[in-house]
Parts: structure tokens; C-alpha cells; sequence
């Protein structure tokens, strides 16, 4: 996201709207499980809590303005920087 912020600072339009979005969706569910096996810890610690009132079911942006006007496209996988973050919060 920062490379593409950097983008839209040096080449983007004044009072244009830019989205970037990694286009991969990712159930909660399964980012949970991912980050418990990194830290390896099992489902036990997994809390299922009620849905506030107005909770979106999905959260998605389409990034295809930005892909398309200023050649942007997302660098990094959360895949594969995963152990990277959780080591960086755990500290």
C-alpha cells in the first residue's frame, strides 16, 4: 500500500479516489488458523463472539482504477509475510 500511496503522490490526480486492495480474499476464519499455526497454538484459542448489529458479511475493493491509470499492483502476499507481522506484534 505504501508503494502504491507513493504512486498516487507522484503521478495521480488531485481529488481523484484511488483504492488499492490486494484483489485475495481471506475468510477471518482462515487467517486466524494461520496465525495460531505460525504461533503454534491450537483451535482452543479461537473465541466466537455474536456479529455486531450492521456487521458487512465482506469487505472488498475494487483496485482495478489504479491498476489500470497508474500501472499499480500489490507486491506483498500476507501469505508470506505472515511470520513476519506476528513475530513484530509479539515482541
Amino acid at each position: 500500500h505504501c508503494s502504491g500511496l507513493l504512486l498516487v503522490m507522484e503521478k495521480g490526480k488531485p481529488g481523484e479516489i484511488y483504492n488499492f486492495g490486494s484483489g485475495n480474499e481471506l475468510r477471518n476464519i482462515d487467517l486466524i488458523d494461520a496465525i495460531l499455526k505460525y504461533m503454534g497454538k491450537g483451535n482452543e484459542y479461537i473465541q466466537f463472539v455474536d456479529d455486531r448489529l450492521g456487521h458487512d458479511q465482506r469487505y472488498s475493493l475494487n483496485s482495478s482504477k489504479v491498476k489500470s491509470i497508474l500501472n499499480w499492483t500489490p507486491t506483498v502476499r500476507i501469505e508470506d509475510c505472515l511470520e513476519e507481522l506476528i513475530q513484530a506484534y509479539s515482541a
